[in-house]
């Protein structure tokens, strides 16, 4: 395959992925049809058809694609050494990972909004977890505070990171990543309440 070729594919699959997100933030998946989306990508249908079987192929492509992106960058063993966690290096992973979230946002202002797909939703929660929990064993946490199930961890900053994504991308990405990796990271590493401003009191 020549590189015009695969620039082509590359610029034809941009446009049925844009045309696919716009139509599904204006009438939910099940009102779409390919017409809709060769209509809105200004291509024929023979086109969409050699890319994607249907939409909800393209639907599993896509949401696959940015999933994978945003699982590569949630990397606690970055910011991790010797047990002592790096807060420069932890806001460097939390603002990669809002730079991201930006770069595809329309994509997660569909799937997160009022016509998102609920399997979607999952989707993105899951490799968070499962991203978590991977970098977790490999730092070897439980070893550390074996009073404190794993399990809970990666649950917990699983919601926190799924959450604050959401909120972000539905408030119009109101602060940038940069702002959102501050805040984040003393709210991490002192907890809620305290990162609040409250006295927390000694046990």
């Amino acid at each position: 395959m020549s590189k015009k070729t695969d620039l082509r594919i590359i610029r034809t699959r941009k446009l049925i992925k844009e045309a696919f997100l716009t139509l599904m933030g204006d009438k939910g998946l099940d009102a779409v049809t390919i017409q809709d989306i060769a209509n809105q990508a200004l291509i024929n249908r023979a086109t969409f058809y050699l890319h994607y079987y249907d939409k909800h192929h393209l639907l599993e492509q896509l949401t696959e694609e940015v999933c994978l992106e945003l699982s590569q960058l949630i990397k606690p063993t970055s910011y991790v050494e010797n047990n002592e966690v790096l807060v420069v290096k932890l806001e460097a992973m939390i603002e990669r990972i809002f730079d991201n979230v930006g770069q595809h946002i329309q994509f997660y202002q569909v799937m997160l909004g009022g016509h998102g797909i609920h399997g979607v939703n999952y989707s993105i929660q899951e490799i968070i977890k499962t991203s978590f929990k991977r970098e977790f064993a490999l730092l070897k946490l439980q070893e550390w505070n074996p009073s404190l199930p794993t399990d809970l961890l990666v649950e917990f900053m699983a919601s926190a990171l799924m959450g604050m994504i959401r909120w972000w991308v539905l408030h119009d990405q109101m602060y940038s990543p940069k702002h959102m990796s501050k805040n984040l990271v003393q709210i991490i590493t002192k907890g809620p309440l305290e990162a609040a401003g409250l006295k927390i009191e000694s046990q």
